[in-house]
């Protein structure tokens, strides 16, 4: 067994590393942290677009995202048994449990587990002699952490200066109140390589994620213009066509009902004519957002699209005519019942309705969409502002 005194002749050896090693050791660590970098954003990217995309398995794909940084981590710890280099291990385990912390649109869950994790190793790594230095400073780390929580999401990826500060603290924290497995206190020389070889870390790995963040970002927004109306901000009729077939397509599969209800604004020109074509525009942002509130109100995350100029249609998946009849009876209602304004003119709007039901024979979407569309021109002729399913009118009180 090795004296004291060779242990800690052992962690000066390991520490205090020629500037040479430790540059070396900085670069196998950017190589590293690089890999870690591009499984975590990818996980993370994946799950938030789940969950823009209102899957049912969003918790998981964002439990995926914690639990890989968490094993991640004790992996790497572990690893430290078997490899002679504790600074290099230390600092790559500290960042891998950090930048879980800074990510912006997780939820408070997910922010806890990932900072119980850091909590954790800090506790772990300080258990020899927890000083009060130690303590106060992870006080005080606490509450950075809790600033940081509410403010996440004015400090993204974008923002490097406030990233590198959280991190020097976090940094300082861990390195001076460091001890040897005898309670000793590592040289100056060591805390300092400690600290800046973490900082090193910390700014080439930010800019690293800042470059993939514009990156997600600008891509995001390219989905977005090719994915959604961009004025009424429903999503266009290419997205209706692949929802719609694949949502048919499901039914067909597992036998589940589905519904389509597609609509149309009467005398939408006459609008256009009389208030001008901004006010139409007005008029056709505002049914978007009111049958988006109708449908979030009965708890319904289906989504609009709108599919023609003064054209919508919602489809109904695992619902038939009747169960979706009072949301569709609804959504009627509270177009005719709202006040739509343009420069101070209240502009009556009415929508016109038609529903319709899959049906076993129905080869395609388009098939059912049809059949919708006759049941809407039945609804026309009638006089407009009525909804007809399945070719007959309803009565309706408005």
């Amino acid at each position: 067994m090795l004296k004291p005194y060779e242990l800690e002749a052992m962690a000066v050896t390991v520490f205090e590393l020629p500037l040479s090693q430790w540059l070396l050791k900085i670069v196998l660590s950017i190589f590293f942290i690089t890999g870690y970098n591009s499984v975590y954003v990818v996980l993370w990217h994946h799950a938030n677009n789940k969950a823009a995309d209102n899957s049912p398995h969003t918790f998981w794909y964002r439990l995926s995202v914690t639990v890989f940084c968490l094993l991640a981590s004790l992996f790497l710890y572990a690893a430290q048994l078997a490899v002679n280099a504790p600074m290099l291990i230390l600092n790559m385990v500290l960042f891998m449990l950090t930048l879980p912390l800074l990510a912006t649109d997780i939820q408070f869950w997910e922010y806890l587990t990932r900072l119980g994790g850091l909590m954790i190793f800090l506790v772990a790594t300080h258990a020899v002699i927890p000083s009060q230095v130690f303590i106060v400073g992870l006080a005080i780390f606490l509450g950075f952490c809790w600033v940081n929580w509410h403010y996440r999401n004015h400090i993204n990826y974008g923002h490097l200066l406030p990233r590198i500060a959280f991190n020097l603290y976090l940094a300082c924290l861990f390195w001076i109140p460091l001890t040897t497995p005898q309670g000793q206190y590592y040289a100056s020389k060591m805390i300092f390589q400690g600290i800046a070889m973490y900082v090193v870390i910390t700014i080439i790995s930010g800019i690293y994620l800042l470059v993939q963040y514009r990156s997600i970002s600008h891509d995001r927004t390219m989905t977005h213009l090719a994915d959604y109306d961009a004025l009424t901000h429903a999503k266009n009729y290419s997205m209706y066509t692949r929802d719609a077939t694949e949502l048919f397509s499901d039914a067909q599969k597992h036998g589940d009902p589905l519904t389509l209800m597609t609509l149309d604004v009467d005398h939408f020109k006459h609008i256009n004519d009389t208030y001008g074509h901004l006010a139409g525009n007005a008029v056709l942002i505002n049914i978007a957002n009111t049958l988006q509130t109708t449908l979030q109100h009965h708890g319904k995350e289906d989504q609009i699209y709108r599919t023609g100029g003064e054209e919508f249609n919602i489809v109904f998946p695992k619902m038939t005519p009747e169960q979706a009849n009072p949301i569709v009876n609804e959504c009627w209602n509270a177009i005719r019942s709202a006040d739509f304004k343009y420069k101070g003119q209240i502009i009556n709007v009415t929508i016109s309705v038609g529903v319709t039901a899959m049906r076993s024979d129905d080869s395609l979407i388009d098939d059912t969409y049809r059949r919708a569309d006759e049941s809407l021109y039945m609804s026309k002729q009638h006089g407009r502002d009525k909804v007809t399913v399945e070719g007959h009118l309803q009565n309706l009180a408005g």
